[in-house]
């Protein structure tokens, strides 16, 4: 994906300002930043989550496969087909964990026979890091009733079974527990090598350690972008100048 000079507005409020980045393919590439300066708001432009919010207002261009993403010809739900998305509080679907993979698989007419069904469901919830948990509840269990871990773990098995080029994923350690988190931070590193991966973090500690770049946002506007120990590197070294020239200048 190519971004290129974006910017959004919600009427007269800019939330974004000239914008440009670019995605590749089989990569984790991390939008950091403090509360309210974009980040999610640029990952929405991705798959065009903005369209229908009234008042909203896009200049810019974002291609995807060298296509222009708004042009007329673009199909906005096949578009969107070819992104998974997942949020920062865990919402798995109030039904069986198999009937939470296979939902979106279904709709999109992906499977020809129960057979491969019963196949996709399985692949999905291995490549989730989360079969051999609940392989014996498939049927029994619903997804609110696993623990907040396991139902992200299923929040991205289900993402994964519409068969998306790009995951996107709003702050999806937000609200789960540190041992939960490890295991997610695991799956990301692991699902890269298919996908590539967006993901939206307040926590400078973990882009370090699952993002190969860094983007950092601050009101609005993209500062800084990059391979991630560079980005890291450049941060140190401004705190230690800044130090320095306080106590020393």
């Amino acid at each position: 994906m190519q971004v290129r000079d974006l910017s959004l507005f919600y009427g007269a409020k800019q939330a974004l300002e000239d914008v440009s980045f670019d995605l590749f393919p089989r990569e984790i590439l991390a939008f950091i930043g403090p509360s309210g300066c974009g980040k999610t708001t640029a990952l929405k432009c991705l798959n065009r989550m903005h369209d229908g919010t009234r008042g909203v207002r896009i200049e810019g261009s974002i291609e995807m496969d060298g296509r222009d993403i708004h042009h007329p010809d673009i199909d906005p739900p096949l578009y969107r087909r070819r992104f998974g998305w997942v949020a920062q509080k865990p919402n798995p679907f109030p039904s069986s964990i198999w009937q939470n993979v296979a939902y979106g698989a279904r709709i999109h007419g992906l499977m020809n026979t129960s057979a491969d069904m019963e196949a996709h469901v399985e692949d999905c919830l291995r490549r989730a890091f989360l079969w051999d948990e609940v392989k014996d509840h498939l049927h029994k269990k619903q997804g609110t009733d696993l623990s907040g871990g396991q139902q992200q773990r299923l929040c991205v098995a289900r993402a994964l079974a519409t068969q998306p080029d790009v995951l996107l994923m709003d702050e999806p350690t937000g609200s789960i527990d540190p041992i939960a988190t490890a295991k997610l931070e695991e799956l990301m590193v692991e699902l890269k090598s298919n996908h590539a991966i967006v993901v939206v973090t307040h926590s400078m500690m973990e882009a370090r350690r699952i993002a190969d770049r860094v983007a950092y946002f601050h009101m609005g506007k993209l500062l800084e972008i990059g391979p991630t120990q560079m980005i890291f590197d450049h941060a140190q070294n401004a705190k230690t100048r800044a130090f320095v020239g306080g106590e020393f200048g």
